[in-house]
């Protein structure tokens, strides 16, 4: 009879797990579609998408510059107390790593956690407090290219854009989506880093990228027992350790290297940082399209050549046809992929 009612138990419990699963995962599939909503009503009302850094909405603070696409959609968030307090602070000159007691970026807005991410909470002795993201807008398929044009939905961009002024973000409309809105990856899941040497939550450290280095360059630092070389471990520097910080490592990715990938930086976490898409699902992660639609996508799609390397042109919006697969061409904007299957 034990040995009956043992078989049982183990015939049930990963029954339980897995709807326990189903049910996370259902609510990460939704949390990521609000804050797709949430740009895309910013867009409605901005007739421009936001920028990945040097917001037009936030200027004339000396950190203002540093906020955030996530803090500009939070009046479109239902975090309009939220967003008010960031721009006070900013106005006297806070600053989106500030972990006092009275910093608003201490707070953790609910819709910015995917409940299957086990990293996902604002943590002391990772983040210092501060509040965390799942949640990355896509740059596209090629970093580091603030100041060679724009290549994803959100414009990284310190130079003349299309708003015109040097010193304020570029920005990117959605009728400058050429590959259209439904191919096209707005936003998506990436877990919050561990400072550890996994290969899913830590990040490489001293990879040497520039735009147009190969995405092996990031993945080689995989080894058999996790990363190897040197990885992030400076306290709230890591994977979504920020949602106010707009530097890459806290609140982008790129569709580079595949889902749940190796991400890795430059130099240190704060300079151009590859972060790849990434979660807790098993297989793969949840991404918003440009037209409002959640997808999955796996971690085996196709990723094209991982050792080639793509030019480095200084155009506005860089529209070559993505050298990496499928996951290359739902990153870019205007790679012309449109006519192929990005499906």
């Amino acid at each position: 009879m034990i040995a009956i009612i043992g078989v049982l138990v183990g015939l049930l419990l990963p029954a339980v797990q897995a709807a326990r699963e189903s049910g996370r995962r259902s609510s990460c599939v939704s949390r990521t579609k609000q804050i797709a909503l949430a740009v895309l009503n910013y867009e409605s009302v901005r007739k421009r998408l936001p920028s990945a850094n040097y917001s037009a909405d936030i200027q004339g603070t000396t950190n203002g510059p540093l906020a955030s696409w996530i803090v500009v959609v939070f009046p479109f968030f239902e975090e309009q107390p939220l967003y008010d307090a960031v721009l006070a602070r900013f106005k006297t000159g806070g600053a989106p790593w500030e972990s006092d007691a009275s910093s608003p970026f201490i707070r953790q807005p609910t819709g910015l956690l995917c409940p299957s991410d086990v990293n996902g909470r604002a943590s002391t002795a990772l983040t210092n407090g501060l509040g965390v993201t799942n949640y990355r807008g896509n740059k596209g398929d090629m970093w580091g290219q603030w100041n060679s044009g724009v290549r994803g939905p959100f414009a990284d961009a310190r130079v003349p854009g299309t708003s015109g002024t040097t010193g304020i973000g570029q920005y990117v409309r959605l009728k400058d989506i050429t590959d259209g809105v439904s191919k096209t990856i707005l936003l998506g899941e990436a877990v919050v880093g561990d400072l550890t040497t996994s290969v899913k939550s830590g990040l490489a450290t001293n990879a040497t990228i520039l735009p147009n280095t190969a995405p092996s360059a990031c993945s080689s630092r995989a080894g058999a027992s996790g990363l190897t070389g040197s990885t992030a471990t400076t306290v709230s520097q890591g994977s979504g350790h920020r949602w106010g910080d707009c530097r890459d490592v806290y609140v982008s990715l790129y569709t580079k290297i595949p889902p749940n990938g190796v991400s890795c930086s430059d130099t240190g976490p704060e300079s151009t940082a590859a972060i790849a898409a990434s979660s807790g699902h098993p297989g793969g992660a949840n991404m918003a399209l440009c037209d409002g639609s959640v997808r999955f996508y796996s971690e085996s799609i196709d990723a094209g050549d991982q050792t080639a390397t793509p030019p480095w042109p200084s155009s506005t919006i860089i529209s070559y046809p993505s050298y990496y697969g499928v996951w290359g061409a739902l990153g870019s904007i205007q790679g012309g992929e449109a006519k192929t299957s990005a499906d």
